[in-house]
């Protein structure tokens, strides 16, 4: 019999059943159909790559080669080589960039007076450690040197244990002068009285126990050991109200709008309104992230409620300042506006006298 594909003449063996095509041929169109629904040939880079996945049924490019098409239309469209100006305020410096979506940029010179700035804060930085047993502040060459720091004097008296503070109390009911190392005890017995077992003094009326209380010295019921009557312990301490409260303090509203965010800004900032100077609160000290407290003119005024004493706990403010060749001056109110107002105002007339 005659092959229809190869034209070759074979035995019927080679044939399947009544077909006029050979077994060998009939396997090729089978591979061949199976090769065109897998894979599909992409016109540019000239392969073969699998349908659906890298190349769709209907396209006759792959999904790669489409990407670099699209790139290169993006790189003939997009500007090259334009002008900018300097960010820097005393720089009007222009130069070109590569890329047109660069705005914000220093040149040359600024850049590397940036970075040597950044260099010098790190390399003068100090580092301060307090020691776990006689609670004193020094300065530490690394910064990885351990929280549980003991100072060279502690090192050679081979002093291991914490010295702990001692805090002042009186006993509640003989008046005596105690030591107590927990700063938090207020209420605090003496050891005579520990002794003694002295309990409050009541008196018994009836069938009903009363006791005195210690703040208004008058008689309540009970029958617990309490030191304090229900009325006086609801009585709070005077705060301000027009203010809200934060975990460390007070923040509201100046009377010109301007926040403030502590009572020693606020009687600063009521001050420079009543004198009618004007403020700008919170700016930025320079082009750095520090921020100060008020800016008048070209003198920015730090107000210190933390009566700090040394210029590590400004947190490298003042450097900034000296660095920087700014004018700045610290601010030390002691009474505050809503105490008394007319101290207030006398104390920093004092300070402030020449704003005026």
């Amino acid at each position: 019999m005659i092959c229809l594909r190869c034209k070759k003449e074979l035995k019927q063996k080679f044939f399947t059943n009544k077909n006029f095509i050979c077994k060998k041929c009939k396997q090729k169109e089978i591979d061949e159909k199976i090769f065109r629904n897998t894979f599909r040939y992409c016109k540019q880079c000239k392969t073969f790559k699998k349908r659906d996945l890298e190349i769709g049924r209907t396209v006759h490019i792959c999904k790669q080669c489409r990407k670099e098409n699209i790139e290169k239309i993006r790189l003939s469209q997009r500007k090259i080589n334009v002008v900018r100006k300097c960010i820097n305020q005393f720089c009007n410096n222009t130069f070109i960039v590569k890329k047109a979506r660069a705005t914000v940029v220093y040149c040359e010179n600024c850049r590397k007076e940036k970075e040597l700035i950044k260099r010098n804060l790190i390399e003068n930085k100090k580092y301060f450690r307090t020691c776990y047993v006689c609670n004193n502040k020094e300065e530490v060459k690394n910064v990885h040197t351990p929280a549980t720091y003991r100072c060279n004097k502690c090192k050679e008296n081979n002093l291991t244990q914490p010295i702990l503070k001692k805090y002042i109390r009186k006993c509640v009911y003989c008046k005596n002068i105690v030591e107590v190392n927990n700063k938090f005890m207020t209420f605090v017995k003496c050891e005579k009285c520990k002794k003694e077992n002295i309990k409050m003094k009541q008196t018994i009326i009836g069938d009903k126990i009363y006791k005195e209380c210690i703040k208004c010295n008058k008689l309540y019921q009970s029958n617990k050991n309490k030191l304090i009557c229900n009325e006086c312990s609801k009585i709070k301490s005077d705060r301000p109200n027009f203010g809200k409260k934060k975990h460390f303090g007070y923040y509201g509203i100046a009377s010109d709008g301007h926040r403030w965010d502590s009572l020693h800004e606020r009687d600063v900032d009521e001050w420079l309104i009543e004198n009618k100077i004007k403020h700008i609160p919170h700016p930025r000290i320079g082009k750095t992230l520090y921020h100060a407290d008020f800016l008048v003119n070209d003198l920015y005024l730090e107000v210190d409620g933390l009566e700090r004493t040394e210029e590590y706990q400004w947190g490298n403010k003042l450097e900034t300042y000296k660095k920087l060749g700014l004018k700045y001056q610290i601010v030390k109110p002691v009474v505050h506006l809503h105490e008394n107002r007319q101290e207030c105002f006398n104390q920093l007339d004092d300070q402030l006298n020449f704003l005026k």
